[in-house]
């Protein structure tokens, strides 16, 4: 190890090597980016829904927002795991009716069919007619009948056991 305070041949090669080597640092000004800007709580919900709603895929949900894929996904996914949370206190079935006199009335409907013995639901929509909402939105309830009315649908399950 050579002192540092004496001046060696060797120490003042490796200088020499170093300041040859060395590069001149070039400091720029910042540029914006759009990877900066965080997300507001309204624009992950809204991005969340689009796309539970639309079922597209996240460029199409991104490009609406104006945001990257990877931010598409995360604000998706954050929005997925809150809602989880609250899965099992707003989404219930089959409700207060136990399970065994549901499947017996699916049974007697169905008769002796195989493929009804475990059936706790049924899926259906039905068109429900409302009177016409006043508003700038009153066409968006006008259905292909060409009346004003609210799409309700009706979910069926199995059950496992």
């Amino acid at each position: 190890m050579a002192a540092p305070l004496l001046r060696d041949s060797i120490d003042q090669g490796a200088i020499l090597i170093r300041l040859a080597f060395r590069r001149v640092r070039v400091l720029r000004d910042r540029h914006t980016t759009r990877s900066s800007r965080a997300l507001t709580v309204t624009q992950s919900i809204c991005i969340g829904l689009r796309s539970f709603a639309s079922g597209t895929f996240l460029y199409s949900v991104g490009d609406a927002e104006n945001i990257g894929k990877a931010a598409a996904y995360r604000a998706v996914r954050r929005v997925y795991l809150s809602i989880k949370i609250f899965l099992h206190v707003f989404i219930t079935f089959p409700g207060h009716t136990r399970e065994n006199i549901i499947k017996e009335g699916f049974y007697a409907v169905a008769g002796n069919l195989l493929e009804f013995p475990k059936v706790i639901g049924a899926v259906d929509c039905s068109q429900i007619p409302i009177k016409a909402p006043s508003g700038p939105n009153e066409a968006d309830f006008v259905n292909r009948k060409s009346f004003h009315s609210i799409n309700i649908q009706v979910l069926m399950t199995l059950s496992l056991t």
